[in-house]
C-alpha cells in the first residue's frame, strides 16, 4: 500500500459479496429441494448435490469475511505507519532545524563567550536528543512495533519546562521571556525523552500559532 487507504470500498464489496453468497446459498438450497421433490428419478442426485454445492458456497462467505478482516487490518496497520513516519519526521526535522539555527548565529553574528558556550550546550543536547530518538526507531524496526517507551525517571518539571522553552524560543527567535512560568516544584516519574517530546511540541504550536 502507497499510503492511508479509506475502509468504505472494502467493507461495502465484502458486504455486496456477503448478501450475493447468502441470497445464492438460499437459491441453491430451495432448488435443490425442489428438484428432489418434483423428479423421484434425479432426486439421489439433488440431495448429493445439495451439501455439496452449499459447502462450496459456505466456504466462499467465509473467504470473504476473512478477506474482509485481512483488509481492514491491513488498511489499520496503513494509517498507524503513515502517523508514525509523520510523527518520526517532525521530531527529527525539529532538533535539526534548531542546530541549524545556533549554527548560522554562530557564523552570522557575533556572539558573547557565553553565548557560545549556551549554544554549544543546546545543540549537544539536540544531538543527544536525536540519538536517543534514532534508538527508538531501530528497536521499534528490530521488534516490528510501535516506538518502546523509554525508561522511567525522577524528572523535575520545571527544569524541564524551562528547558523545553529554551529550546523552541531559540529556534522562533523569540525572547524565552515571552513564556510565561507559574508553577510548583513538581517531580513526576516517566521517560525523560516522552515528556520532552510533548512539551516541546505542545510549546512549539503555542508559539507557532500565537499570532493566528
Amino acid at each position: 500500500m502507497t499510503g492511508p487507504r479509506s475502509l468504505g470500498l472494502p467493507i461495502t464489496l465484502a458486504i455486496v459479496m456477503i448478501v450475493l453468497l447468502i441470497v445464492l446459498t438460499v437459491g441453491w438450497v430451495l432448488l435443490s429441494v425442489f428438484g428432489a421433490l418434483e423428479s423421484a428419478k434425479m432426486s439421489v442426485l439433488y440431495w448429493v448435490l445439495l451439501p455439496l454445492g452449499a459447502t462450496f458456497i459456505l466456504l466462499l462467505l467465509v473467504g470473504v469475511v476473512i478477506y474482509l478482516i485481512l483488509t481492514i487490518k491491513a488498511i489499520n496497520l496503513s494509517r498507524r505507519q503513515s502517523n508514525f513516519i509523520d510523527s518520526v519526521t517532525h521530531e527529527l526535522k525539529s532538533p535539526i532545524a534548531s542546530m541549524k539555527l545556533y549554527l548560522q548565529t554562530l557564523s552570522r553574528h557575533p556572539v558573547s563567550q557565553q553565548e557560545q558556550s549556551a549554544f554549544y550546550q543546546s545543540m549537544l543536547e539536540d544531538l543527544d536528543r536525536l540519538d536517543r530518538l534514532i534508538d527508538q526507531m531501530l528497536a521499534a524496526g528490530r521488534s516490528e512495533s510501535p516506538l518502546p517507551p523509554g525508561q522511567a525517571e525522577e524528572v523535575e518539571l520545571s527544569d524541564l519546562l524551562r528547558g523545553c522553552a529554551e529550546a523552541v524560543c531559540m529556534s522562533y527567535r523569540v525572547p524565552v521571556q515571552s513564556v510565561n512560568f507559574d508553577m510548583e516544584p513538581c517531580t513526576v516519574r516517566a521517560p525523560r525523552m516522552d515528556l520532552d517530546v510533548i512539551f516541546r511540541n505542545l510549546l512549539d504550536n503555542a508559539i507557532k500559532y500565537a499570532a493566528a
